[in-house]
């Protein structure tokens, strides 16, 4: 709700939507995407100086916004913020301690459910704009917290849950893939800037 890129494509949507079902080589690659995205995002800001150049900056952000337009304009839901978005991957590594929680109960939505609408959505509701599926709670990262689920499960299974910050972190069996490699990048991306501006000042 507070992220301009993803504001402006819910925009654009509005205007003009082919809503294409993503390619499975994006879903499929998108744990190596989002890392690589990151990478450039920051070689760029640290190439153009843009912690101190406001008008590179600023058109580094629209270039942006305006990846994220042709995305919504394209594809289905929001695939810019599932499968492509860096800074989306960057707040998911967060999630991971969140304290709010969207999880279903397993016994109902394998017995009682058949249509999924929490993750497809009704006639009168919408469907997850992230393609979450509430019942694969491991997955919670990517959740944008929007409560869609909430209110299209029929059954009442999706439930929003709370629990004390960081204890998710400790009870995760695995990380995904795609908070995995782009935890990775992160932490030898920060090391490596920093350096790089140490020896500039030199």
């Amino acid at each position: 709700s507070i992220c301009p890129l993803s504001t402006a494509a819910t925009i654009s949507k509005k205007i003009a939507a082919l809503k294409i079902k993503p390619p499975a080589w994006l879903k499929k690659n998108s744990f190596l995407i989002i890392p690589l995205g990151f990478v450039i995002i920051l070689t760029i800001e640290h190439l153009f100086h843009m912690a101190v150049t406001l008008v590179a900056a600023g058109i580094f952000l629209l270039s942006l916004i305006f990846l994220a337009t042709i995305f919504s304009v394209l594809f289905e839901r929001e695939t810019w913020c599932r499968y492509v978005c860096p800074l989306g991957g960057l707040g998911a590594i967060f999630t991971v301690g969140g304290t709010l929680n969207v999880k279903a109960n397993p016994d109902v939505c394998s017995s009682r459910c058949k249509t999924h609408e929490c993750n497809k959505g009704s006639a009168t509701q919408p469907g997850c704009p992230v393609f979450h599926h509430p019942l694969y709670a491991k997955e919670n990262h990517v959740c944008k917290l929007c409560f869609n689920c909430l209110k299209s499960c029929p059954h009442n299974s999706a439930k929003l849950t709370l629990q004390l910050p960081l204890v998710k972190i400790w009870k995760q069996k695995e990380l995904p893939n795609s908070l995995s490699v782009l935890a990775l990048s992160v932490f030898f991306m920060a090391p490596l800037l920093l350096g790089t501006r140490f020896f500039e000042e030199l």
